[in-house]
């Protein structure tokens, strides 16, 4: 009966009390059933440290995507100067201290007997080293005009186990402060449709790059016409989703 009321729409089937907790889901579209077991659990994007957000955060998945697009392998430094809950900050920790993305995060398919045993003995991946505490080879800094945000940062570095990797401060993005060596400059600004004057972002991300030579300038925009008059040309350009925005990441060289 509650399935008979659910064409077009995805809903859990059953979950057993006496077992693992499975959960089966059926879409049922135009008399076609698509009948899936959820392996994940928690969606794939989380990693688990973030449970303090701030305005518009960004996807975690997205945010490593961003960094391995803009060309950041974690050997120089990186700056995101408006950084919210800290995501491209902690994310680019982990891949500068080589940790798997997701390495810390469980999946629902391992209290799944099988695979539970076959983990057990080794069978399907070998387990992740716990992550410890450790600095970061080069210098890794998260900056924003907000003090909650910062806060919020701090904390979600901390379950990340990053807090020694990283350092946030409260500054505006145009005077952040900047390493001795170049690196890369990543930044979400705000996009002028739910927070912030997109304007004024660029322009201090503008002020900021031209106190930074030799550094990269990756910035994600709904506008790269806009992005492009305000930062310079760049030399490259990704078309990208961000929560169902359209967005480009423009990455223009110092």
């Amino acid at each position: 009966e509650r399935l008979a009321t659910a064409i077009g729409r995805t809903v859990p089937l059953t979950e057993h009390v006496d077992a693992p907790v499975l959960g089966v889901w059926a879409r049922i579209e135009h008399d076609v059933w698509t009948v899936s077991v959820d392996a994940s659990g928690e969606r794939l994007h989380r990693r688990g440290w973030r449970l303090e957000g701030a305005k518009a955060p960004l996807r975690e998945s997205l945010a490593a995507g961003i960094l391995a697009l803009a060309g950041h392998t974690g050997a120089r430094p990186l700056l995101d100067p408006m950084c919210g809950s800290g995501t491209f900050v902690i994310e680019g920790a982990a891949r500068a201290l080589g940790r798997p993305p997701g390495g810390g995060r469980g999946f629902a398919c391992e209290g799944w007997p099988d695979v539970a045993t076959a983990l057990a003995r080794g069978e399907i991946v070998a387990p992740v080293p716990s992550p410890g505490v450790a600095l970061a080879p080069v210098w890794i800094t998260g900056t924003d005009r907000d003090a909650n945000a910062i806060a919020a940062a701090r904390a979600n570095a901390a379950r990340a186990e990053l807090a020694d990797a990283v350092t946030f401060e409260v500054a505006d993005a145009a005077e952040a402060p900047l390493a001795a060596t170049p690196g890369l400059i990543v930044a979400n600004p705000p996009y002028g449709k739910r927070i912030g004057d997109a304007r004024a972002a660029l322009g201090a991300l503008a002020r900021l790059h031209a106190r930074a030579p030799g550094w990269t300038l990756a910035v994600l925009t709904p506008d790269p016409r806009a992005a492009g008059l305000a930062l310079g040309r760049a030399r490259a350009s990704h078309p990208l989703d961000n929560g169902g925005l359209r967005v480009t990441l423009l990455v223009i060289d110092g």
